[in-house]
């Protein structure tokens, strides 16, 4: 894990109360991707900022580890597809990257597995 730097957080508490001291804003580095950064402003708010992407990318945050939305994944009930897939729809609890079809930051992910088991695909937002 790498120390954040001055004006960046990694948390969004942590950069929240560096906002409010400091009176500038502060980067959230845990919500962090290719194509979006969050800020914590001193008065209290947050604010992402994006680039523009092709319609229907969706990105996880750089924080995000595939073990652990396996993991937390395998203690939710999927649905079957008509394929014969597993879909699992997880609320992770903070958000874990962009929604493909929203453009903004979600808690939520979708993560489908075969019927053996093995992961076939995962992206932020629900299917």
């Amino acid at each position: 894990m790498t120390k954040p730097t001055p004006g960046e957080a990694r948390t969004e508490r942590a950069a929240l109360a560096a906002a409010a001291e400091s009176g500038e804003r502060v980067e959230v580095s845990d919500y962090r991707s290719e194509t979006t950064q969050v800020f914590a402003d001193p008065d209290g708010n947050l604010t992402l900022e994006a680039t523009a992407v092709l319609s229907g990318r969706s990105q996880f945050f750089d924080r995000v580890k595939t073990d652990d939305l396996i993991s937390r994944a395998s203690s939710s009930t999927p649905a079957q597809n008509a394929k014969g897939d597993w879909v699992y729809q997880v609320n992770y609890g903070s958000p874990v990257g962009v929604d493909r079809s929203t453009g903004l930051p979600t808690d939520f992910f979708t993560l489908v597995t075969n019927r053996n088991g093995h992961l076939v695909s995962a992206y932020p937002g629900l299917m």
